[in-house]
């Protein structure tokens, strides 16, 4: 059993569910038959109190043509932003929609996802080296190893860039 499927996909599956998809797990994957969301209008709440992943997955379906509205919770009943895990990846997922053409509003617990006309046009983007990846080498360095880290994006809004102010 591949270890993606001992992680907690509930939050992202009742997403899709409704939305529409039918979900069917099997014992290595899951099997996703889902609708046309091109042209819907797609609202669905989503936990991100363990994991930012989950929202970011269905924020993305926006860029299929579709509105989506998200709200946010780190309980069953509210949102709390200081509990939300992983925000600034979160944010990088609307950064890369906004650049992509999809308007974002975020309001509290509330994400809408409006799809423009700049969403069809043709666009580059650069792709940041991985500051996660980053980070074990940083370290290194730190602490004595010979090695050199080049490449990276100074104003970076991945979360592990951070390491580097605490040596």
């Amino acid at each position: 059993k591949p270890k993606l499927m001992g992680r907690p996909h509930e939050p992202l599956l009742q997403g899709l569910r409704a939305w529409g998809a039918k979900i069917e797990q099997q014992a290595d994957r899951f099997v996703v038959r889902g609708v046309s969301m091109s042209t819907k209008t797609l609202r669905t709440q989503v936990r991100v109190d363990h994991s930012s992943q989950y929202a970011s997955a269905l924020a993305m379906v926006a860029a299929t043509g579709a509105r989506v509205t998200l709200v946010l919770r780190t309980s069953e009943k509210e949102y709390v932003a200081e509990q939300m895990a992983s925000k600034s990846y979160f944010e990088m997922t609307l950064s890369m929609l906004q650049a992509a053409g999809v308007d974002v509003t975020w309001e509290g617990a509330r994400v809408i996802l409006t799809p423009t006309p700049r969403l069809q046009e043709p666009w580059t983007v650069e792709a940041h080296a991985d500051d996660s990846s980053a980070a074990v080498w940083h370290v290194a360095g730190h602490l004595g190893v010979g090695v050199q880290v080049t490449n990276l994006a100074l104003n970076s809004v991945q979360a592990d860039r951070a390491v580097v102010g605490f040596l």
